[in-house]
């Protein structure tokens, strides 16, 4: 897990100091196959051969929304950092629930959503894409779109 951690930390580094505004994606583990039986169980989407994954965009745009401790109190939330971004394959691996959104936008465009539930000393909520691809040799992922904290009551 220690690798893993790493990686994260390294693809968070990169993404605050990215001048070139470079694509990088990290593929966090495969999602092991029960995980993948429960999730087809719980929402009904298949991700038999995917993979957790995680890419500096989405920790760009988490950040932007969710990382600014003033505002997020407002909302009753706390500001995601660089730490929380570590919990995301302990989160994945063991969620205390997760759900499928599905939401469809103006240009007719359906997207595909799991969001993954899990509680500490406060309530983490991840969103991940589900990206399906059908080429060989290609890697579908299940890919951070964002994620936020809950204070706990």
């Amino acid at each position: 897990m220690s690798d893993i951690r790493q990686q994260i930390e390294a693809l968070f580094d990169f993404a605050l100091n990215n001048p070139m505004n470079e694509y990088r994606v990290v593929d966090i583990m495969p999602i092991e196959p029960l995980l993948w039986e429960s999730i087809l169980h719980k929402t009904g989407v298949d991700l038999r051969d995917f993979w957790f994954s995680i890419d500096n965009y989405s920790i760009v745009h988490t950040l932007l929304r969710h990382g600014n401790p003033a505002k997020e109190s407002k909302h009753g939330q706390i500001a995601v950092t660089k730490d929380d971004f570590t919990l995301l394959p302990e989160i994945l691996t063991s969620p205390d629930s997760i759900r499928l959104d599905i939401r469809t936008y103006g240009n007719s465009i359906k997207k595909e959503s799991l969001i993954f539930y899990k509680s500490y000393e406060h309530h983490y909520v991840v969103a991940k894409e589900i990206r399906r691809v059908f080429k060989k040799g290609k890697v579908s992922r299940l890919i951070l779109q964002t994620m936020f904290i809950r204070k706990n009551s």
